[in-house]
């Protein structure tokens, strides 16, 4: 989500004119999820696990602000409400073994998330294919 944290007055020409230049920033929402696996041995895996989820809260609070004393103008800026959540998790993983892990939502009171994760050994001879991931009903 993009939105204007500040403004910066700038001089352009002709005529030393002084505009509004604003200055964006962006917040990343949603699921940010990070895993990292090692080969133990043929049969098992280390499997580190992070996972993080952002939520902005709405309606985004914003804010009239001056530029300078001596320009009347105001601008708007926007103050939004950032919530965080994060899990880390690791553990050793059996061939055609699955591990569940449980994350909680960001803005979501006590909502979660449930994350599988499902080692598969595979020889090289086999193809490189990925099977369909199941979508749930809501």
């Amino acid at each position: 989500m993009a939105y204007i944290k500040s403004f910066k007055l700038e001089t352009v020409q002709p005529g030393n004119q002084q505009i509004a230049d604003p200055e964006v920033a962006v917040i990343d929402e949603g699921l940010e999820l990070r895993a990292q696996a090692a080969l133990l041995d043929a049969q098992k895996l280390s499997l580190s696990l992070e996972a993080m989820t952002t939520a902005v809260r709405r309606p985004i609070p914003t804010k009239q602000v001056r530029l300078a004393p001596d320009i009347p103008t105001d601008v708007t800026i926007a103050l939004p409400e950032v919530e965080r959540k994060s899990v880390q998790a690791r553990c050793t993983l059996a061939a055609d073994k699955t591990v569940v892990f449980c994350a909680p939502l960001a803005g979501k009171d006590e909502r979660e998330i449930l994350i599988l994760v499902r080692a598969r050994a595979q020889t090289a001879a086999e193809p490189q294919s990925t099977p369909a991931v199941p979508v749930l009903p809501r």
